[in-house]
């Protein structure tokens, strides 16, 4: 064997040594990546929180890391206990929704005081989607409040787009959220003659009519109750009363032009449409004895007047509703 095919043999042995040294390197480095396990909340970027201050000394302490904006910092004593809550309402530097979108803000943090240590502690950090606003509401006379930020996602229907988060504090000064809306257009409102606040919820009404043409009603109406939502339509007939007597006026009165063969002009799904109304207020109020009465009264009339595919929607929705006892 000559020199010259000694060298290149050795020459050709430590290429193949370093390409195995490579190969085996990178190969770690990419089993290295392959096992990262997902960021824990305090492994997550400080953009995404208080830029992880969990304690301050005031608001003039508040520090948010690169991409995060403070949009509004309220102070309210939610649980009247003397001191007030800071509430910091945040939002990312580069959120799409920034400008022209509805989106004002997309997380709130809650800051209590602690008066051993002097300082405000933070209780809570929420995402907050598409939020447009947040009130602070006394909602049954006893001084401590409700944290509501209402939100918007944008579109046509504001019952569909509108929505709200609902927080309440507990005696450890907790803050929690109790519900959320993702939709409903909730209204806060008062009723009756001590003036309670409620939440109102709205849904619309499809059937075989298109968005346009759905038919909205108060679905549920809410109390809040040691920091608990509690449905209460049946603590309201007056108010779904009122919605079946106009509702039943508007009925009756096309009803009549109707079968007197007057023209509807551009009206869509007539009948069928008012028919909806009065059912869905009547299931709405749970006065299941007037609605199988207004159906009986009325269902010969409706399967002459409307097309049979509107008719049949209408029958299966009353007997989907109606409780089996025929006594309701």
């Amino acid at each position: 064997m000559t020199v010259r095919s000694i060298k290149n043999d050795c020459v050709y042995v430590l290429i193949i040594i370093i390409s195995s040294v490579m190969f085996s390197a990178c190969s770690k480095d990419e089993n290295k990546q392959e096992s990262k396990q997902p960021a824990t909340e305090q492994q997550k970027p400080e953009s995404l929180s208080s830029a992880g201050q969990k304690e301050i000394s005031s608001e003039n302490d508040l520090n948010y890391g690169e991409g995060r904006k403070i949009f509004r910092v309220d102070k309210e004593d939610l649980n009247k206990d003397g001191n007030d809550e800071l509430m910091v309402l945040s939002t990312r530097s580069d959120s799409p929704e920034q400008g022209d979108g509805p989106q004002k803000f997309d997380m709130l943090e809650v800051f209590v005081l602690d008066s051993a240590k002097q300082k405000y502690v933070k209780t809570i950090s929420d995402t907050v989607d598409f939020a447009v606003d947040c009130i602070y509401l006394d909602m049954n006379g006893t001084g401590s409040k409700n944290i509501f930020v209402k939100t918007n996602s944008g579109g046509n229907s504001t019952v569909a787009s509108e929505g709200m988060f609902v927080y309440g504090m507990s005696g450890d000064k907790t803050v929690k959220l109790i519900k959320y809306f993702d939709g409903g257009a909730p209204e806060i409102t008062t009723a009756g003659k001590n003036k309670v606040k409620l939440i109102k919820v709205t849904e619309l009404f499809h059937g075989v009519m298109p968005m346009a043409y759905a038919v909205p009603y108060t679905s549920s109406i809410y109390e809040i109750s040691n920091n608990e939502l509690v449905l209460c339509n049946l603590k309201y007939p007056e108010y779904y009363q009122d919605r079946i007597t106009e509702a039943t006026e508007k009925y009756y009165g096309l009803k009549k032009k109707v079968e007197m063969g007057m023209q509807m002009g551009d009206m869509s799904y007539p009948l069928y449409r008012e028919a909806a109304e009065v059912i869905v207020n009547f299931h709405a109020k749970g006065d299941y004895k007037g609605l199988r009465e207004f159906w009986e009264k009325e269902k010969e009339s409706l399967q002459r007047n409307i097309p049979q595919d509107e008719f049949t929607d209408l029958s299966n929705f009353v007997i989907k509703i109606l409780p089996a006892d025929t006594n309701a």
